[in-house]
């Protein structure tokens, strides 16, 4: 039974499109877009509208909590559940969403690696244990310690987990992992725009997000998400909804909203201003950023598997 996967970077009009699709051959919509599967932020991580939603069905998306540590594994399992109740009422599967690794996910047998696991550790720790973990990770697995900077401790940490719990190498089980195959009869549509034409189109979307209500979203969550008690500090970045685009590239405006009290006295409006104006340039930064990944992915991944 087909699928139809749209894939893209972000901003392209991957969406629209696919939601054109869905009302035109009866289907249905599946998000494989990592940061639309938690609940909330709805602007930052351009969840779909209300009446985009009524127009088809939308699946996975805010379907886990903010704070929880979502792996591929886990998606892995929902969207295939996801395909298969589709396929089931007659109608096409739509997926679409800007994850790279999650549409490989959905659409290839053998395309969880270990490298893509969730990870939980907070930097604090990593950072207390470094140089053991650096000396231990080339002991383990010198092929995958050197493809990580010996900074990128997240990685290096990886490799041991994923040592101490299957007790052999990362790179050997990524060698020894099956060829990728794909699940279903699959059309992919890419659509494509050059950084010439898509960065101004990305910047102009971040000015429209805070017409719509971006700047009180990322209050009302920041206040929310600095109460969680789980939820260190430093790692209120680097976990769940946290990692959003957005909400740390505005880290220097809400903690001058935060020491300014609730009525904002304690703040100087000039400083206020300076550190909007900066934040949402790091926000355009950011979302460019992630285009180009985005584009390098689906270039040196999805596109060879294709034509494999």
């Amino acid at each position: 039974k087909p699928v139809v996967a749209v894939i893209g970077t972000t901003g392209v009009g991957k969406s629209h499109l696919a939601l054109c699709l869905a009302k035109r051959f009866n289907g249905e919509l599946i998000n494989t877009d990592a940061l639309q599967m938690y609940r909330g932020l709805p602007i930052a991580t351009n969840k779909p509208t209300a009446d985009e939603v009524a127009a088809a069905p939308h699946h996975l998306v805010g379907v886990w909590a903010p704070d929880v540590t979502g792996s591929i594994v886990a998606f892995s399992e929902q969207v295939h559940a996801a395909i298969d109740a589709i396929h089931a009422r007659g109608k096409l599967p739509i997926i679409v969403g800007g994850t790279s690794y999650y549409v490989q996910a959905a659409l290839w047998t053998n395309n969880t690696s270990p490298d893509n696991a969730g990870e939980t550790s907070s930097d604090t720790a990593l950072r207390a244990h470094a140089a053991d973990m650096r000396r231990l990770a080339h002991a383990v697995d010198p092929v995958m310690a050197a493809r990580y900077h010996a900074a990128n401790l997240r990685r290096l940490h990886r490799i041991l987990t994923v040592y101490a719990a299957s007790g052999r190498p990362m790179s050997a089980a990524l060698t020894a992992r099956p060829a990728p195959v794909l699940r279903y009869p699959t059309l992919v549509l890419w659509p494509f725009q050059s950084t010439e034409a898509l960065y101004p189109r990305l910047d102009a979307r971040v000015d429209a997000m805070v017409a719509r209500g971006l700047l009180a979203e990322l209050r009302d969550f920041h206040a929310t998400w600095t109460a969680m008690p789980h939820v260190a500090p430093d790692q209120r970045h680097q976990v769940g909804l946290g990692q959003a685009i957005g909400y740390k590239e505005m880290a220097a405006y809400l903690a001058l909203l935060d020491a300014g009290g609730p009525d904002g006295a304690a703040t100087k409006p000039a400083e206020v201003e300076t550190a909007l104006t900066q934040g949402l340039d790091l926000v355009k930064q950011s979302t460019r950023r992630y285009a180009k990944r985005q584009l390098t992915w689906i270039r040196n991944k999805i596109a060879p598997a294709l034509l494999q």
